[in-house]
């Protein structure tokens, strides 16, 4: 089965990070500023999959920094990572 999702629009991008946060059970924290929001809809410009993939590798790279705050740098880091840049 397939089905095409059309791109979020950037307030959606925000919002649907916040649900899956809390579906997640985070209760505040971790959260993403609104630097690194505005990072992950630049590169990802709303596609769900690349979204999805961003918000995985930064938040995994906050695990590893013990951050609570996932903000540009560390968007910057997993968009680098899926580019296969890992400096």
């Amino acid at each position: 089965m397939r089905y095409h999702l059309p791109p979020l629009s950037r307030v959606e991008v925000s919002q649907y990070i916040q649900h899956r946060l809390e579906v997640a059970g985070a209760k505040g924290s971790p959260y993403f500023t609104q630097p690194a929001l505005w990072r992950v809809y630049n590169y990802s410009q709303g596609i769900p999959r690349l979204l999805n993939a961003i918000c995985d590798k930064a938040l995994l790279a906050g695990f590893v920094n013990r951050r609570e705050k996932i903000d540009y740098g560390l968007v910057g880091r997993a968009v680098r990572e899926l580019e296969g840049s890992f400096n």
